[in-house]
């Protein structure tokens, strides 16, 4: 009996989150406050409390804050769950407001709408927000009312969708690779597939840490901020890593991870310190024994190794491709990993 008035309660609960919910496309702005990126994305839907977004990539783990702005407001707001790859909530994820004022989409009609008997959503489709202007137009022509709400929402849809596909293909035009700002070292066609490269220049052998020079070379390996790779397992493709430093002095403690996935930028974050790269072989990544005993997928491809700190052995980072996903794991010791 117990059990039966928790499911019920809890279906209750659920019945009024839903009920909250405001499906309405807003075009955000959001801060990736851990790596400083900037990223633009789009709200599937609103509650008071947080949203649901689609269109915003190198984000996979819960618990990452963000910082979100619409207009002139902005919030901080933390990840509660990351869509599964090949499902329906792939590439979305959902946020949880953590101010206590008042929501940045205020203004959105942030309680059940009530829908005219004329709209589609009184035809018993999606739930959609109801303008204003759409209820006062005239009750005589209810054709030219649909047809107006219609081209009003396929309008900001598209909006949003030119923001997020701006945002994503902002990739160096080629007056800027005329113009000389291709990273000496950087091949030339991989340089058309990575954006924003002005400014950034390639790490070189005397960027790192001496000591991690010297254990490298005794490992068999030369440093360098490009590393050859082949992250899908296939010969033929034109895979590669970069790690890429500010040409400006003031900047030197950031660095900048680029994976090429056969010349397309399929992984692209910050990181604050680095003090060695190296690649890991395919046939060396199931010997690696991870932080915690720590399960993973199988990678489809060789790893790229980043060394934080040569003399803390567990501030080694190993990105790896599995599936459609780029992962980031932790290894107990960084100096137990083969690379040969």
């Amino acid at each position: 009996m117990a059990v039966v008035k928790r499911r019920q309660h809890r279906t209750r609960e659920y019945l009024k989150r839903r009920e909250e919910r405001v499906n309405v496309a807003l075009p955000v702005r959001v801060i990736v406050l851990e790596q400083q990126r900037r990223e633009f994305a789009c709200t599937l839907d609103v509650t008071s409390k947080g949203a649901r977004l689609d269109g915003l990539r190198g984000v996979d783990l819960v618990g990452e804050i963000l910082e979100i702005q619409r207009g002139k407001k902005r919030d901080r707001f933390k990840v509660v769950w990351v869509g599964e790859p090949e499902t329906s909530r792939a590439g979305q994820i959902g946020v949880q407001c953590l101010g206590s004022g008042t929501p940045i989409w205020e203004g959105i009609a942030l309680q059940p709408p009530a829908y005219p008997a004329e709209s589609i959503a009184g035809e018993g489709r999606a739930p959609v927000a109801v303008p204003r202007w759409y209820q006062e137009l005239p009750e005589t022509d209810p054709e030219e009312r649909r047809r107006l709400f219609r081209y009003a929402v396929a309008t900001l849809i598209a909006l949003c969708l030119v923001v997020i596909i701006a945002a994503r293909t902002g990739e160096t035009s080629a007056a800027d690779l005329a113009s000389g700002s291709v990273p000496k070292g950087m091949d030339r066609k991989d340089a058309e597939h990575i954006r924003n490269l002005q400014g950034w220049r390639l790490t070189e052998p005397e960027d790192f840490d001496p000591a991690a020079l010297n254990w490298l070379r005794q490992q068999g390996e030369d440093a360098s901020g490009h590393l050859q790779a082949s992250f899908t397992g296939s010969s033929s493709l034109r895979d590669a890593a970069y790690l890429l430093m500010p040409t400006d002095p003031k900047r030197a403690l950031t660095h900048r991870l680029v994976l090429l996935f056969n010349r397309e930028s399929r992984y692209d974050t910050y990181l604050p310190q680095v003090a060695l790269l190296a690649r890991i072989p395919r046939s060396d990544m199931t010997s690696i024994e991870w932080m915690g005993d720590a399960k993973t997928n199988p990678s489809d491809g060789d790893g790229i190794l980043v060394v934080q700190r040569f003399d803390d052995p567990a501030s080694a980072v190993v990105f790896f491709p599995s599936g459609v996903r780029v992962f980031r794991m932790t290894p107990k010791d960084y100096r137990a990993i083969s690379l040969r």
